[in-house]
């Protein structure tokens, strides 16, 4: 009994504690916009906006409507007669930030669009669906993009489903150079990382199904491993921090395997 009773003691001095070193990062969305994928770094998915409410959501009408760019790629043309590329899965929550839409495909296309008409900005292809076979079995699906701005320039940063990750300058779509020179291989420096098709080559990809998120200048990625087939090792899922502006990496986390 005396055992039992000194474990919630230890838990109430704990979340005093705890909830003063976390609360100030967690403030959710107080202008209207969403920079991040759950709302802040501290991933509250809360906005205190209050114009939409139970009493009026009902007379919500659309506004405009956009048609995903993956649609209108001729995959035939692009991977021979035989290709099946599923893409089904539209599963992206768009940020929206000084009036843009910042928006992911069901095959990693980046699309900004004007929040207003939903004109079309501009678009990024990483052409993830000529990496092979998806490392996800549920195909090129992926949760989002993330942004950064020091004030002065601001990039749309993106993990891909096959493993890459990518930086691109907000106001245009274009690839950052100074990022690593473009993009950076999620499988550098990972053991047992392998690119390759997953169904004929025994490769072991590693790739990316959920945004980065951003905390200061440091972009904190996580990745996944397939679970197709079936090994008796496969590659550790690392987390890492790197330098948003150069793609140098800071720090590694590693989990356990």
């Amino acid at each position: 009994m005396r055992e039992r009773k000194a474990i919630p003691g230890l838990i109430l001095c704990f979340l005093p504690l705890m909830c003063l070193q976390t609360s100030n990062a967690q403030l959710g969305s107080s202008n209207g916009e969403w920079p991040s994928y759950a709302a802040d770094a501290g991933s509250t998915k809360y906005t205190a906006l209050s114009q939409i409410d139970g009493g009026n959501f009902a007379q919500l009408e659309i506004a405009w409507r956009w048609q995903s760019i993956d649609g209108d790629l001729d995959f035939q043309a692009l991977l021979g007669p035989d290709a099946d590329v599923s893409f089904g899965r539209l599963q992206a929550t768009p940020l929206m930030v000084d009036g843009v839409l910042y928006m992911l495909t069901a095959l990693n296309q980046v699309a900004a669009l004007d929040a207003a008409s939903g004109e079309v900005l501009w678009t990024h292809d990483p052409q993830v669906y000529l990496s092979g076979t998806p490392i996800s079995p549920l195909g090129f699906h992926h949760r989002g993009v993330a942004w950064w701005s020091d004030g002065s320039d601001s990039r749309v940063l993106v993990t891909t489903n096959d493993g890459f990750i990518i930086s691109l300058v907000a106001e245009t779509g274009a690839v950052d150079p100074a990022f690593a020179g473009g993009r950076i291989d999620m499988a550098d420096g990972i053991p047992r990382a392998q690119r390759g098709d997953l169904d004929y080559t025994g490769a072991q990809p590693v790739g990316a199904v959920s945004p980065p998120i951003v905390v200061g200048d440091v972009l904190v990625v996580n990745q996944i491993t397939s679970n197709r087939p079936h090994y008796k090792e496969r590659p550790p899922t690392w987390i890492r921090g790197y330098n948003i502006r150069s793609g140098e990496l800071i720090w590694t986390f590693h989990t356990i395997p």
